[in-house]
């Protein structure tokens, strides 16, 4: 961030800071990562949002806060096809 990084860039499993926030329930993290203007509507390449990321890894207060932004909560994944509140 303070570098001019990217925060849209993905590593070599294709995850971009923001979704490793989500996978590791870094709420300050995220909060930063958010504040300074990564993507809440990323996706992974099997289709999944934060918010199926987070189903399965994060706490309350990071979910609470997802639940407040503009994310997809009814989109089915590749894998299953199940959505995050499934």
């Amino acid at each position: 961030i303070y570098n001019n990084a990217s925060l849209e860039e993905r590593d070599r499993k294709g995850y971009t800071p923001l979704q490793y926030a989500v996978l590791s329930d870094q709420y300050d993290v995220f909060n930063l990562l958010v504040n300074a203007g990564a993507d809440v509507k990323v996706i992974t390449e099997r289709q999944q949002t934060l918010l199926h990321l987070a189903s399965a890894k994060a706490g309350k207060k990071l979910l609470g806060m997802l639940l407040r932004l503009d994310v997809p909560f009814d989109s089915p994944d590749e894998v299953e096809g199940w959505t995050p509140l499934q």
